[in-house]
């Protein structure tokens, strides 16, 4: 069968992006690989859209949304996934159209390819109820959260080069709590890679909501998406651009028997250490108040 999975990083390498992007009415310095610019899509008076030309990815700071920059040309022309390959073929000189197609062909380093997605709820607009739970505008714009026709939260998630993959929706009411979209792998990604930048730390949760409450209160963070860490994750997270991975799992059994199986396989690969919340919480979301999770984080156990 023969689909078109994306671009992979060498063919990424071969397109010339700051040309695609001229050709496109978008004005991005030359020679650079990345760079901040004003973004198209909202009145600006700083440059709060990021470009990286080597991946080809882009990310709004504002809210307008991030991705890969074939997303960013949908977003910008409005055009079809068949009008843009048609278009990156035609300018991209010495380029063989038939390597825009792939058969099955594997990612690099040997992590599986993920089928980019379209966003098919409203985003930045979301359900009143989750401000409740103390999170506010910025950070829910910075995340791209949507809401679904039934008021759940809807939160996009993004491989590690920002292509969209999936979505998780956060209903206030129901059993699950969760929902994900289907054929998302979930196991395949970090949810949050692609706002990690190089630091001192890096927290791994189990939920989404708790990676972005802890990015709220400014602490770098990623999420399994569960308690059980799958080895492309493991990978992942070697990967991270981070001294310290500190392990923030859920406050139960589960939570620590993840914990005690990720300790257990990142040890010696990794500076590892992990959190001891008190009885009270069962979660980093729980932890409101700034001071006590300051003092919980700057008094984790070493691995």
């Amino acid at each position: 069968m023969i689909s078109y999975t994306g671009l992979d990083q060498q063919k990424q390498n071969m397109i010339d992006w700051t040309e695609i992007l001229h050709k496109i009415g978008v004005d991005v310095p030359l020679g650079a690989e990345q760079f901040n610019i004003e973004c198209p899509f909202h009145t600006d008076d700083k440059p709060s859209l990021a470009i990286n030309t080597e991946k080809g990815v882009w990310i709004c700071f504002a809210g307008c949304g991030q991705g890969s920059l074939k997303s960013f040309i949908r977003k910008r022309m409005g055009w079809s996934a068949r009008k843009i390959i048609d278009f990156l073929v035609e300018n991209s000189e010495g380029y063989d159209p038939a390597k825009m197609f792939e058969i099955d062909t594997p990612a690099p380093l040997g992590l599986p390819a993920l089928e980019e997605k379209v966003f098919p709820y409203k985003q930045y607009v979301v359900p009143k109820w989750i401000f409740d739970r103390g999170f506010d505008k910025f950070t829910l714009n910075r995340w791209g959260c949507g809401i679904t026709p039934s008021n759940g939260l809807v939160i996009p998630a993004h491989d590690k080069d920002a292509k969209l993959v999936g979505w998780i929706i956060r209903r206030e009411f129901g059993i699950p709590k969760y929902v994900y979209a289907k054929g998302f792998k979930k196991s395949h990604i970090l949810f949050g890679q692609p706002l990690v930048d190089t630091s001192n730390a890096v927290c791994i949760t189990e939920g989404a909501l708790d990676a972005m409450w802890l990015n709220q209160l400014g602490y770098q963070a990623v999420a399994l998406l569960g308690m059980q860490m799958s080895k492309v994750q493991e990978d992942l997270i070697v990967g991270l651009p981070s001294k310290e991975i500190i392990l923030c799992l859920d406050n139960d059994n589960a939570g620590k028997k993840g914990r005690d199986y990720i300790l257990t396989r990142l040890r010696g690969r990794v500076n590892i250490s992990y959190l001891k919340l008190p009885n009270q919480y069962k979660d980093v979301q729980e932890v409101k108040k700034y001071d006590i999770l300051k003092e919980t984080i700057n008094n984790r156990r070493s691995w």
